[in-house]
């Protein structure tokens, strides 16, 4: 599919641009752009058939977009990817980062045991499996016989449909008084810290995961630019609470 592709071809580029070092050396170039590659495909695999089944979290472009975003500040794309920050920061796992991304302060437990390109922690992971949203995305699956383990967390089609499922976990239950959905940096605010973040009504969207939607956003504006990519009419999401006028 010429999106998938044209996505791949910019995440690639947001890698080259963070480190251009990697774009110097054939070896670090083949291996984030064959990741890249095998990632943007299990998420399009992931958001497959939202659209029909009436379940997506904004639209099924969309929902590929924001997966790969959080991908992307997670892992920087990588698959295999690296098991949390447990030592001295990402440069040991050769992310062109160095390290976790600015602002992104989770606990040392937390990401020392985080596993898979979502970078799902292992104890949330166990509780989330109770979640209808989680077992919605895992329907032929018997949890009780059969739970997921950490070494299934690690997988990227497992990884990439948990970290939807917790997605739209935190979007049904990050609402305000009337039930309407906040917006997007509230769910990925959510999703980074495990709980909707503030009083109900008007939630807290920190930097990181505005810079997320930000992400998503100038996906879909740069694809929709490209006549060659079968993007289609721009669309954006809403990041934060619009200001009052």
């Amino acid at each position: 599919m010429m999106f998938l592709k044209a996505l791949a071809g910019l995440l690639l580029g947001f890698i080259v641009q963070e480190a251009p070092k990697v774009q110097k050396s054939e070896k670090a170039y083949t291996r984030f752009s064959s990741g890249i590659e095998r990632l943007v495909q299990v998420h399009g695999n992931t958001v497959a058939g939202c659209a029909e089944r009436g379940d997506c979290l904004i639209n099924s472009k969309l929902d590929l977009l924001l997966l790969a975003s959080v991908n992307y500040r997670e892992s920087r794309m990588m698959d295999p990817s690296p098991e949390g920050d447990c030592r001295r920061g990402h440069r040991l796992d050769h992310l062109p980062s160095g390290s976790w991304p600015a602002g992104y302060k989770p606990s040392i437990h937390v990401i020392c045991n985080a596993v898979g390109p979502m970078q799902l922690n292992k104890g949330a992971g166990y509780q989330a499996q109770l979640w209808p949203e989680v077992r919605q995305e895992f329907p032929d699956r018997d949890w009780k016989k059969d739970p997921l383990d950490a070494k299934e967390l690690k997988d990227s089609a497992v990884s990439s449909k948990m970290g939807y499922a917790v997605l739209k976990h935190w979007k049904s239950q990050c609402t305000d008084a009337e039930g309407a959905a906040a917006p997007v940096g509230v769910w990925l605010t959510a999703y980074r810290y495990g709980r909707c973040p503030g009083k109900r009504g008007k939630y807290h969207v920190d930097a990181e995961a505005k810079l997320r939607c930000d992400m998503t956003n100038e996906l879909a504006t740069s694809l929709a630019k490209d006549p060659t990519s079968g993007f289609g009419e721009a669309q954006v999401a809403l990041c934060t609470y619009p200001k009052k006028t």
